[in-house]
């Protein structure tokens, strides 16, 4: 877990690449079902959003029952933030 300082406050997303600004989260209701994670989580994903990563949020279930997909929306927003893709 790459720490990354985002709002002042540094958070440990579950996945990050820095190169590309890609942060990959997996929720599951046991640690983002309260009110406080609710509003913990959409903090982080505004936050990092507005400085720039691409954040993708699977639940455990997507993850754990649908890894075929997930996997392709990887790849799918790798491709499109290929390292050095938009350099000049």
């Amino acid at each position: 877990q790459v720490p990354i300082t985002t709002g002042g406050v540094e958070i440990h997303p579950d996945v990050a690449d820095v190169d590309r600004r890609l942060v990959l989260e997996a929720d599951s209701w046991e640690f983002h079902a309260t009110k406080d994670a609710f509003q913990r989580d959409c903090w982080r994903y505004t936050s990092l959003t507005a400085d720039g990563w691409t954040v993708l949020r699977f639940t455990w279930w997507q993850v754990m029952e649908q890894p075929d997909w997930v996997r392709e929306v990887i790849e799918r927003v790798m491709a499109r933030t290929a390292v050095g893709a938009n350099a000049a």
